[in-house]
């Protein structure tokens, strides 16, 4: 079982910094790591289920089917006659690093704790509940898996994704990696079961990020 965002990420086609003026895009791709996670799963034969929401709109109903078609169960994703499914606009760099115009706060997604349905009995009877740190960074899916969960926690599989240097870029690389120490160290220290390391991208100083050809 998974609980999180569901999202479509528009790519730009040529490389530059961000959105202000007129250029050819594509997608939109079904997305969201909470998603792509489950349609991996899927994609390997176990069986998984999504708790999550989308609108009633054509980025809700692309990612469904994305999900359904490669086995994802989708049954306990709430369509919202009200609001719209998220999206991502994305644009790599001229240096590598990546630009995102993120569209979520009011996303169809972050009312999740106020959609009932039958996910209560879905998640009574997963083995395991798979929750993505991005999904953490919204109090809503934060209080939606607080209340879902209750006292069973042995079933929680917190995944901190892509920790490390990046929110504090604008540093220097040594106060920037105390400062990672610390969030990481804190992130052991509520539970998470799996740390993902992520120091691809510069620091105050340095390049923002290294080819992929190159050695750390």
């Amino acid at each position: 079982m998974v609980i999180g965002e569901i999202l479509v990420e528009i790519m730009a086609d040529t490389t530059g910094d961000g959105f202000r003026e007129a250029q050819p895009l594509t997608g939109p791709f079904p997305s969201g790591a909470p998603a792509i996670f489950a349609d991996q799963v899927a994609e390997v034969s176990q069986p998984v289920a999504i708790i999550s929401a989308v609108g009633d709109d054509d980025f809700g109903h692309l990612n469904l089917n994305r999900l359904r078609q490669d086995g994802v169960d989708a049954s306990d994703v709430h369509i919202d006659p009200d609001r719209p499914t998220g999206s991502a606009f994305v644009r790599y760099r001229e240096n590598g690093g990546t630009y995102f115009v993120f569209n979520a706060r009011l996303s169809a997604d972050r009312r999740l704790s106020h959609h009932h349905g039958a996910d209560d009995n879905v998640i009574a009877e997963a083995d395991h509940l798979h929750v993505m740190g991005s999904s953490l960074s919204s109090p809503e899916f934060a209080e939606s898996i607080a209340e879902k969960v209750g006292p069973e926690r042995e079933k929680i599989n917190l995944d901190g994704d892509h920790l490390g240097p990046n929110p504090w870029r604008d540093l220097p690389a040594d106060e920037t990696m105390t400062k990672a120490e610390a969030m990481i160290a804190a992130y052991a220290r509520a539970g998470f079961t799996k740390l993902q390391l992520d120091t691809s991208m510069g620091c105050k100083g340095e390049r923002a990020t290294l080819a992929d050809e190159e050695p750390p």
